[in-house]
């Protein structure tokens, strides 16, 4: 199953595409998830993709 990432929000509030180090939010499924740690965008979104398979979700947002 193919999940949309929706980063919309997060390019309003910052200006640009989500990059780089930090602490990442995601929602899905109408609920944030936090992942845990100082990761990279790319990780982050690695395990927020896990997350929303297991959850059979087929979006998931950025938060800003």
């Amino acid at each position: 199953m193919k999940i949309e990432v929706i980063t919309t929000q997060y390019e309003f509030a910052h200006g640009h595409a989500p990059r780089g180090r930090g602490f990442w939010a995601f929602e899905l499924a109408g609920k944030v998830v936090f992942i845990p740690g100082s990761k990279l965008y790319a990780e982050a979104k690695r395990e927020a993709l896990a997350l929303a398979r297991a959850a059979a979700v087929s979006s998931i947002n950025v938060c800003a």
